[in-house]
């Protein structure tokens, strides 16, 4: 186990982060000392699936990744060993051990499944004999009769307790993007020469011109064209004039900046979509029970993900698209600004969909899912950065209703041999 992973975690019944070292080591005061006793029996006695572990020397921040502190004191194994087993019915099964994450010492805990239930037998500071302790959620408790009495049963009856009646099985598909460079360098040529002959055949009444660029001289914003004129002593122009010596300046900086675009868009296609997949992600309901607000998180480590629209979008913005024409029907001056007409972009925002996107983490809640459902984890297109397919490296975490264990697995993957086009990736087939 990755121990660094944990850090992308929450706290849980399989997880715990402590901020300070406990105080074990020559503390003689029972009801302190009882604390690391507390907690080890507690995850021991955990209805869980997997191991457990509990960080020392971390930070918990809800909802990012935790944050290393580092521990500046130690605790001997051997010694906490000899502590925990002269206080159980029977020995509890643990380790602790030290690591270094970003030049800081942290240490863990680490507690296997193992049979239970385990207690002390005689009261220990603030503990109690006979009573089992239990880790739930991100909480301490104990044990009811009931629960005690599932832990003492043997694997194989028919009573035997499932542990987990729910479980996932999440496939990632992956398929390289591609860009037709030549496709895009021709419509861009398009519209270089089309932006040529309009300049050419570009005609404007002068007085209206001068009129026009006067305005725009002394930088207003048009929030109010006659009482800017009136302020200027300007006579009246109409709107749709300024609009249209806006629009020849921006042809002009369009074809002044041609080869300048022309080099940024062979750059972009060449470099910057390079080693890119579409990520398309489906989880099954492969437990043997329906489940309710399924809590999922896909974890990557090595890699990068995000929104395409986003990654789109970013990219897109440094090439200039082509003005905007006003028209007679226009009111306002879009023409001014020039928008991008790059793959479209503008015509997908309805993929947005409510879930959390960050550059190693894909966090959303589906509803409910009956007993062999499929569905999508995210419905909106996601890319993935991965420099070398050999070492994609996903994750997923499921807390839902249903489940009385947090479940973790790796994301099973498919590559597709195929590439996809962006546009074609933007398809809502």
């Amino acid at each position: 186990m990755n121990i660094e992973e944990l850090l992308y975690e929450e706290e849980s019944n399989t997880l715990d982060f402590k901020e300070e070292q406990y105080r074990f080591i020559g503390e003689r005061n029972d009801h302190i000392k009882c604390e690391i006793l507390k907690d080890i029996l507690a995850f021991a006695n955990a209805w869980r699936q997997s191991d457990a572990y509990i960080l020392i020397g971390v930070r918990e921040i809800k909802g990012a990744k935790s944050e290393v502190v580092g521990i500046s004191e130690d605790i001997d194994d051997a010694a906490l060993q000899q502590f925990i087993d002269a206080k159980t019915n029977k020995t509890v099964n643990f380790s602790y051990k030290t690591t270094t994450i970003n030049e800081k010492k942290v240490a863990y805990i680490h507690i296997p499944t193992q049979d239970r239930p385990f207690f002390i037998k005689k009261k220990y500071g603030k503990l109690h004999a006979n009573r089992v302790y239990i880790r739930k959620g991100s909480s301490t408790g104990e044990a009811d009769p009931t629960e005690v009495a599932s832990m003492g049963e043997k694997k194989g009856k028919e009573n035997t307790r499932v542990e987990n009646p729910a479980d996932y099985k999440i496939i990632a598909k992956l398929t390289p993007l591609k860009i037709n460079l030549d496709y895009e360098l021709k419509e861009f040529e398009e519209r270089f020469e089309k932006a040529k002959v309009e300049i050419k055949n570009y005609k404007l009444d002068k007085s209206a011109m001068h009129r026009g660029k006067k305005l725009i001289d002394v930088g207003s914003q048009f929030t109010n064209i006659e009482a800017t004129l009136k302020s200027l002593d300007i006579k009246p122009i109409d709107v749709y004039d300024i609009e249209l010596l806006a629009y020849r300046d921006n042809l002009l900086d369009y074809v002044d900046r041609y080869e300048e675009n022309k080099g940024k868009m062979i750059s972009l296609f060449n470099n910057s979509m390079k080693n890119k997949y579409l990520m398309e992600l489906e989880i099954e309901n492969t437990g043997n029970t329906s489940d309710e607000f399924i809590d999922i998180k896909v974890s990557t480590y090595s890699n990068k993900v995000s929104r395409l629209i986003d990654e789109i979008s970013k990219q897109a913005s440094y090439i200039p698209g082509y003005p905007k024409k006003p028209s007679r029907q226009a009111t306002g001056f879009e023409a001014l600004s020039p928008y991008n007409r790059l793959l479209d972009i503008n015509t997908f925002n309805d993929y947005r969909q409510n879930i959390d996107i960050s550059d190693d983490k894909i966090s959303v809640v589906i509803r409910d899912m009956n007993v062999g459902d499929t569905v999508k984890v995210v419905t909106e297109k996601i890319i993935i950065k991965l420099e070398n397919v050999e070492h994609c490296n996903l994750d997923f975490i499921v807390k839902s209703k249903n489940s009385t264990a947090i479940i973790k697995k790796e994301v099973e993957l498919v590559f597709v041999d195929k590439p996809i086009s962006i546009k074609d990736a933007f398809s809502k087939k």
